[in-house]
């Protein structure tokens, strides 16, 4: 067993950031891009357009994107019409690039993310969407593409989301991970209560989610208009738990800094020859209006 001493320095550090649609979840990946970390998104949402807006020049080589969708086609007509997705493939592709991470345009092989060090971030943007895309797997492979899912076919698809988050928790993912999620609200049983909890697929799972990581955190949207501000939240914020080991991080941090913020708190260093982000000196207001 390793010493409590070295384990802040040496782990990497697996986050969960979860928000409602809108609160700049994906461009707040910008700040590690700027210091000068190499990011492999996993794009499920088709939303990164953000981060040509806010990754500096020098960096933007330094963000690998794989985006992946299904496509569907529509069925039927009137009240009956369906979507009926296309040999969705989505998921399965996600876990091949987690085995094998090959760039789709230049063909470049970055190897098995298990074998990528600290100087790497595996993002998954967003596990929302890699649940559903989990489903529309299971749905065509038990032939019922574009019906209602059965029992079965939900807990099939959440084995799969929750095996996919036990292999991105163990120890031979040597990599920070960033994995995105927007926010579900769901009644806490016999209580009466109402939490927002990280969203994934039913009722079961989303409790779970949490233990998967080693920090939750949560972005948020407040004021109006031009006077909007974007932060990342280290303290539970109304119905919404987050937990942040870090005992001594501010409650609050400004979207254009704050992950590469927390990166510096956990105790990790920069890659060498990168240049730390300037805080506030891009403009996140507009562009992250679009998607996020």
């Amino acid at each position: 067993m390793a010493p409590l001493s070295t384990k802040k320095a040496k782990d990497p550090l697996k986050l969960l950031l979860i928000g409602d649609s809108g609160t700049g979840k994906t461009g707040a990946l910008a700040s590690l891009a700027n210091a000068g970390y190499e990011l492999f998104i996993l794009d499920l949402d088709n939303g990164t357009d953000i981060l040509n807006f806010v990754v500096k020049d020098e960096f933007k080589k330094n963000v690998h994107i794989e985006t992946l969708t299904d496509t569907g086609k529509m069925s039927g007509s009137g009240t009956s019409q369906k979507i009926i997705k296309l040999n969705p493939q989505a998921f399965p592709k996600a876990l091949s690039l987690l085995q094998k991470w090959k760039d789709s345009e230049t063909g470049e092989d970055f190897g098995p993310v298990s074998s990528w060090g600290t100087s790497r971030i595996l993002v998954v943007d967003s596990l929302s969407f890699l649940g559903m895309a989990a489903l529309d797997y299971v749905l065509a492979k038990n032939g019922r593409g574009g019906e209602q899912p059965f029992q079965a076919d939900w807990g099939e698809a959440m084995r799969m989301l929750e095996q996919t988050l036990q292999i991105i928790y163990s120890t031979e993912i040597k990599c920070h991970v960033v994995m995105n999620s927007h926010i579900t609200y769901q009644q806490v049983e016999g209580s009466g209560i109402t939490k927002g909890l990280p969203m994934g697929l039913g009722s079961q799972l989303p409790p779970k989610i949490g233990r998967y990581f080693n920090m939750m955190l949560m972005t948020k949207s407040q004021g109006q208009g031009d006077s909007t501000k974007r932060l990342i939240l280290t303290k539970p914020a109304a119905s919404v738990e987050v937990k942040c080991p870090i005992l001594n991080a501010p409650k609050e941090l400004p979207i254009e800094s704050g992950l590469a913020d927390i990166y510096k708190l956990w105790g990790l260093e920069a890659p060498a020859g990168s240049s730390p982000p300037a805080t506030g000196s891009t403009n996140f207001n507009r562009p992250l209006n679009a998607k996020s």
